[in-house]
């Protein structure tokens, strides 16, 4: 497993795309995001973050936000941040059929979308 470090300009970008709308914790996800040190944890672009930020994110579920994107194939990646105990702990990529990405998005393609509530049982 690769060392922790800083953000690339790139997870950067999606870093912002992913606190661009609002979400209950959006505030301190988004402090979190851009604290943190970060270490890949797979070739998709994954990463394990490390807490570094004192204050809890209030999400309402594991997963507040999401995004979306067509890889050149035509599949779609998803990005998911994960935050676990009101710490931001994973951001994680993958494609639906599970495959490398094909190409890196721009960040700007990406369809950004907050997760409904869980629904009471």
């Amino acid at each position: 497993m690769s060392e922790y470090r800083q953000p690339t300009a790139w997870e950067q970008q999606i870093f912002r795309r992913l606190t661009e709308l609002a979400y209950p914790g959006r505030e301190d996800v988004e402090k979190q995001l851009f604290t943190e040190r970060v270490r890949s944890i797979d070739q998709n672009g994954s990463l394990e973050i490390l807490p570094q930020v004192v204050d809890k994110a209030p999400v309402v579920q594991r997963v507040p936000i999401q995004a979306e994107c067509k890889d050149s194939d035509g599949r779609t990646i998803h990005f998911l941040i994960h935050v676990i105990g009101g710490a931001v702990r994973e951001f994680e990529v993958y494609k639906d059929d599970s495959s490398a990405l094909a190409k890196i998005p721009n960040p700007e393609d990406l369809e950004v979308f907050v997760l409904p509530p869980p629904t009471p049982k």
